[in-house]
């Protein structure tokens, strides 16, 4: 492999030399999946099902906010769904499945 080649393939593999629309976009995924995540970790937590239980509370938003304050029961959901689509995107990146930048 020619070391031309090798230093292009280097710099896809390091987030700062990319173009600032592949950051962005990257940086977009990942807040996107540890949103998605933190909905995933509420939704299977115990204080969801006491929101939702017959006869439980009925102010969800309060529970919610009581459930922020223990982050050592969401946090790796937030870690894995933060991870897996910056992780896909960076195999896009790899496989040249995402435009290059564009040259003026």
């Amino acid at each position: 492999m020619p070391d031309g080649a090798r230093v292009a393939r280097r710099n896809l593999l390091n987030p700062l030399t990319s173009c600032r629309e592949h950051q962005l976009a990257g940086l977009a995924f990942c807040a996107a999946g540890a949103l998605c995540g933190l909905m995933w970790a509420w939704v299977d937590s115990p204080f969801y099902r006491i929101c939702h239980s017959p006869g439980g509370f009925a102010d969800c938003g309060h529970m919610l906010v009581v459930w922020l304050t223990y982050p050592s029961q969401y946090w790796l959901m937030v870690l894995i769904g933060a991870m897996a689509p910056g992780l896909l995107f960076a195999g896009f990146l790899l496989a040249g499945l995402v435009p290059a930048r564009r040259t003026k």
